[in-house]
């Protein structure tokens, strides 16, 4: 008796074997994928950058992910100060932020608080700094204000310095008395 069940178990399984075999089931081997290096992350990080032995920028952050084969680091939680020539400084506040080490941009984004040393405060939510050109970019809802002048607009380009000053797309300037 103990014999038959056995018998009868393996033609059972053997049978629902050879069926899923030929409805399509079978072993396919995992996917193979090419070794991707491992991404570093940093907690309570900083960078920084120096030309000609001063330093143009620095950056903390909460934590820095640093993609190495594509030459950027992702940052969250972002506070830094950006160095301008004449000896002034932009102290900065943002969610998210990221460097490219190829071209050396530095973009911020998500609630972006910039503050100069001079008084100026610039808002906004997403600030591009191409260090080559000496160019800011801000943009969404960009608003700038110093001892009663205000101006504000879509997209504002300007230098570290803010002496030139683009606005783009509902341009506003008022300067109170």
């Amino acid at each position: 008796m103990i014999k038959r069940r056995h018998i009868l178990s393996a033609a059972l399984f053997l049978i629902a074997l050879f069926y899923w075999l030929i409805e399509g089931g079978g072993i396919t081997p995992p996917a193979r994928t090419p070794d991707a290096p491992p991404v570093p992350v940093i907690t309570d990080g900083v960078l920084s950058e120096e030309k000609d032995g001063k330093k143009t920028w620095l950056l903390n952050a909460k934590q820095i992910q640093m993609d190495v084969k594509a030459g950027k680091n992702l940052f969250t939680d972002v506070d830094g100060t950006l160095y301008r020539p004449d000896g002034g400084t932009i102290s900065v506040t943002a969610q998210n932020g990221l460097y490219d080490q190829t071209t050396g941009e530095v973009i911020l984004t998500g609630a972006v608080d910039a503050r100069y040393s001079e008084g100026w405060t610039l808002n906004c939510h997403n600030l591009h700094w191409t260090p080559a050109a000496d160019l800011i970019v801000a943009s969404g809802q960009v608003e700038i204000v110093k001892d009663g002048l205000f101006i504000s607009g879509n997209r504002i380009e300007t230098d570290r310095g803010l002496i030139r000053v683009k606005i783009t797309g509902d341009g506003k300037v008022r300067k109170d008395r």
